[in-house]
């Protein structure tokens, strides 16, 4: 079990990153700026991280575990019943933290950061659909990557257009499309 006073000291540095982040954008903030804004030593910051970009990928993950926490185990029953997807949960996450879904895809050196997006949601997303793993034609790495792609280029469209559908509406179309190809990739037999 992690000690509270580490909790609070890696909440305060990434808090602290995520308002500047909001402020001037990603590749502008310094260590020294997270040190500054969460009032603790740059000492400090090195004991918990290497760098701005591991207190970030860090905190991503944490962002996607919560998201993935929310979600649902996939199953034959949910895919083929059209159930509420997991993308529903995903287009809500980001409308509740829209500002910084901008900042992390569309600002200075979001290539890299859209790319760890994508991994991690493709690495969750493999694990989730373990199910298919012996029924699909296609390696469940390449079409995990392939959902992870698609939804991540519809979260910035969307975002990008000032969300002028709901998070139901966009999760049901990328349900459609997503799933006529997941579909297409397993047996007719």
């Amino acid at each position: 079990m992690v000690d509270r006073r580490v909790k609070r000291t890696r909440q305060l540095l990434r808090d602290a990153l995520m308002e500047l982040i909001l402020e001037k954008g990603y590749d502008a903030v310094t260590v020294q700026d997270v040190t500054d804004r969460a009032n603790l030593g740059r000492a400090t910051f090195y004991l918990h991280y290497r760098d701005k970009e591991d207190l970030l990928t860090t905190s991503l993950e944490e962002i996607y575990d919560d998201l993935v926490e929310r979600m649902e185990p996939v199953s034959w029953e949910r895919l083929l019943s059209n159930q509420q997807s997991p993308s529903k949960v995903a287009f809500e996450h980001a409308a509740e933290n829209r500002d910084l879904y901008l900042v992390l895809l569309r600002g200075q050196g979001a290539g890299t950061l859209t790319l760890k997006i994508r991994q991690y949601l493709a690495n969750t997303i493999q694990q989730q659909m373990q199910v298919l793993a012996d029924d699909s034609t296609i390696p469940l790495e390449l079409l995990s990557n392939h959902i992870a792609g698609s939804l991540v280029a519809m979260l910035s469209w969307w975002l990008e257009n000032d969300t002028p559908h709901s998070a139901d509406y966009m999760a049901q179309i990328f349900s459609q499309l997503v799933m006529s190809g997941v579909m297409s990739t397993l047996p007719t037999d």
